[in-house]
């Protein structure tokens, strides 16, 4: 007997109606992935950590930005001066100048507590230059933020004080692959990245924490100080994520799901 495809999931069925309602589209191809991450997410136990996630599939810039799971910010994120040909297989590409995501997701009232949260990107184009990639600052003391590379090419995980012990940083000079910055704990942050060379390992690590959450909207492709678009990378992202802060054994197998989906997706890894 031949069985018929697998129903998608109802997860999935979510996000092709309101990419369909915010006038987007995806291929069915693109479809299938997006209904095999979301499973990954869900049989690995992460979907509870999940606040506002986005595929950034090839097809189109309000599919692309049109999170997967929605529990904050907005649907879809705000592409500021994105056009279709900034986005391709590999991801969508900033321009160092004006182009930037405004997800709508607020640190105060999308974590819990001053002591979780997490931001995951992954890159695929290398660059070492003094730009922020995902960040909101009010401030030394209330900051949010992950950079991969920035000049001369160290990472910086800001969660939520840049000024004294919330902030960690390692060197990872012109990095491509899964970065993941995480806080689950007053005394625990760390940052962990890998690709297809690189095994999943832990990056930095620190402990006290004297800031507090920002009440502004992260940026992503650019720093959001104060409600203004500053220090604009050029990177090209393939995946974007804000989460509750992850564990070592979390993360690993949030990056497995992560290079699966962008593999059977047929590019935006490395």
């Amino acid at each position: 007997m031949t069985l018929g495809p697998r129903p998608l999931h109802p997860d999935t069925k979510d996000w092709k109606r309101r990419v369909t309602a915010n006038n987007g589209w995806a291929s069915g191809h693109e479809l299938a992935c997006v209904d095999q991450l979301i499973r990954g997410i869900h049989n690995n136990g992460l979907r509870s950590k999940m606040l506002s996630v986005i595929p950034l599939v090839a097809g189109s810039i309000v599919a692309a930005t049109t999170p997967i799971f929605k529990d904050y910010g907005s649907d879809p994120w705000n592409a500021v001066n994105f056009v279709q040909a900034d986005l391709s297989i590999n991801g969508l590409v900033g321009d160092g100048s004006t182009k930037y995501l405004n997800t709508g997701l607020v640190p105060s009232t999308a974590f819990a507590s001053d002591n979780d949260g997490g931001i995951t990107l992954y890159n695929t184009l290398a660059d070492n230059a003094a730009t922020a990639d995902a960040v909101v600052s009010e401030g030394g003391g209330l900051i949010m933020g992950l950079l991969v590379s920035y000049d001369p090419g160290d990472a910086y995980w800001d969660c939520y004080d840049g000024s004294g012990g919330g902030r960690i940083t390692a060197s990872n000079a012109s990095w491509t692959g899964y970065l993941s910055g995480n806080r689950v704990s007053a005394t625990d942050t760390k940052l962990y990245r890998a690709n297809s060379t690189t095994a999943h390992a832990q990056l930095a690590t620190g402990a006290s924490n004297a800031g507090a959450r920002p009440g502004d909207n992260v940026f992503v492709f650019c720093q959001n100080t104060l409600g203004w678009p500053v220090a604009h990378c050029v990177r090209r992202f393939s995946f974007v994520a804000f989460h509750k802060g992850l564990t070592s054994a979390e993360s690993a197998l949030f990056y497995q799901v992560i290079q699966s989906y962008r593999q059977k997706l047929g590019g935006g890894w490395v």
